[in-house]
Formats: structure tokens, sequence, C-alpha cells
């Protein structure tokens, strides 16, 4: 790629990213995007970087293939990208225990969080779950600054 001149339409996340990646394989890059930096999507977009909501096993593999590459950027640069965990109460405790032994059969972290521990990981939430599911992983980007 060294000496290659590339343009890279779109100056948001992805084309960020992938402007990045080129410049690091010694092409001459140009981000193009009407909106200016951050584009318009990542500009009003929240970025939660996450593997644990996913549609199959395509879907899942893509997205903690995505995390892992978050966390090697997040690693080769200075970035607001803060790798703070999620908690997750949304349902049952039945459904939650359920949700998090399938996770970890796929490798993903999801430690079972009972009442007390949820109560010191979250103390301004007025009603305690009785079950809730943390994700380690789980990182959270400013997307326009990142961009």
């Amino acid at each position: 790629m060294t000496g290659k001149r590339v343009a890279v339409i779109g100056a948001g996340m992805i084309g960020a990213q992938v402007a990045y990646r080129l410049q690091q394989g010694g092409a001459q890059v140009t981000l193009i995007d009407a909106a200016g930096p951050g584009g318009v999507a990542t500009a009003a977009s929240f970025g939660w970087v996450n593997a644990s909501f996913h549609v199959d096993a395509h879907h899942y593999a893509i997205r903690a293939e995505g995390l892992a590459a978050w966390s090697r950027l997040r690693d080769d640069l200075d970035m607001p990208v803060s790798g703070c965990g999620a908690l997750c109460w949304d349902d049952t405790p039945e459904a939650l225990a359920a949700e998090g032994l399938r996770l970890r059969g796929l490798g993903y972290g999801a430690e079972d969080v009972q009442p007390d521990r949820f109560a010191r990981m979250a103390p301004h939430v007025g009603t305690v779950p009785e079950h809730a599911l943390f994700f380690p992983a789980e990182m959270a980007a400013e997307s326009p600054t990142v961009a």
C-alpha cells in the first residue's frame, strides 16, 4: 500500500478507522465528508461497543471482533473510549440467568450480579433488581471525538 493515493468517502467512525489503517499501511489518504470531521451519523450516535446483543452466531462473531478491534484501537491511540462495562437487568431473573449461561458458552464475559453487588455498582438506581448481568468488556466511545 506504500505510496498509493486513496480517497475515503465518509469521515464518521468507519471512514476514520479505514483512513487510519490505510495510513498505517503507508497510503496517502484523503478523507472526504460534506458534513466535516465526524460525519452526520457519527455525530448523532452513542458509541456503545458490545457483543452481548446479537441475532445469531455469525452476528455475535462480527460483534465480538468489533469489540476486540476497539480494544486494539484504544490501546494504539489515546482515545475517549471507556472500558466501563455494562449492567443489564431488563428481563426476569430466570431469563437473565439463561442469557448469562448462553453468553458464557460463547466465551463472552457475563457475570451474574446479585442485589447487594448491584446496589454498590449502581447506587443511583432507585429499585434494585433481583438479578442482573454485568458485561465487563463492554465500552463506550465518544463517537464524534473518536472519529
